[in-house]
């Protein structure tokens, strides 16, 4: 028996049957790829039918995502206000206050104020991220960004945001915090297994559902990670893959992108 001839047969059999795997896949990733934009098209037809008017760029792909576990870290808010104004803080109306320092907490976040505030650049998106982890914030997964003269801290995870989650941070002149407002969560678990959500068509037909949206147009359409609870903040809650849609006079609306 000639093993040699044998085994050049084998090895080419083999690479036979990889490229028909390979081009299996391929074909049908396509497939699925046509089949998602045909649907995608057809409720973008159907929403404006129906009175919604969508001039957003619809994504047709589907991403694959997992639950997060999120801890508010101002939920108990006297021990948050002994963190960023140290033991002893007075409560006051809203908040606390000490030593000229004051953390307010509204309907949605909180406003800290400390001293004088520098407007920042470039080098201080690195140094807030830095102060506000010794204050006690999950800053892993932050991504800083420029605005208006202040630090802006979004949560961007497995490539999508963390809705919800927005600081506007001000710099002092000794590199410590002066100012900042917004929300935040702490991101405790992102180790669940990923899974694939729904398009974002699905999402447009429940918005369209909801038959309260006639007149509007969808301007944005996102997939992101979404806390779905009900006004009132948690202590700890999952934060699950969701299409937000925003349309042009300002209505925002999150539904679930689980299958």
């Amino acid at each position: 028996m000639d093993w040699y001839r044998m085994k050049t047969v084998l090895i080419f059999l083999f690479l036979a049957i990889n490229l028909f795997l390979g081009a299996l896949l391929g074909y049908e990733s396509f497939a699925e790829h046509k089949s998602a934009k045909e649907r995608t098209e057809g409720t973008v037809t159907v929403l404006q039918n129906g009175g919604v008017s969508v001039s957003a760029q619809v994504p047709t792909s589907a991403r694959r995502l997992r639950a997060l576990t999120l801890e508010n870290p101002y939920a108990d808010k006297a021990a948050f206000a002994s963190r960023l104004l140290g033991e002893g803080a007075t409560a006051s109306g809203d908040g606390y206050e000490k030593d000229g320092k004051s953390v307010r907490f509204m309907d949605k976040g909180f406003v800290y104020q400390s001293t004088a505030a520098l407007t920042a650049d470039k080098k201080h998106i690195a140094a807030m991220k830095k102060a506000l982890e010794s204050m006690g914030f999950s800053m892993r997964y932050a991504k800083g960004s420029l605005e208006d003269g202040a630090v802006v801290f979004t949560q961007i995870i497995d490539k999508v945001p963390l809705f919800g989650c927005r600081l506007s941070v001000s710099p002092a002149s000794d590199g410590s915090v002066a100012k900042m407002e917004g929300t935040w969560a702490n991101v405790q678990n992102v180790n669940g297994e990923k899974k694939q959500v729904s398009i974002a068509a699905q999402a447009l037909l429940a918005f369209l559902q909801e038959g309260t949206h006639e007149g509007e147009t969808v301007k944005r359409i996102e997939c992101g990670y979404a806390v779905l609870l009900s006004p009132g903040g948690y202590r700890t809650a999952d934060a699950v893959p969701a299409w937000r849609i925003e349309t042009e006079n300002g209505t925002v609306a999150f539904f679930d992108a689980r299958q």
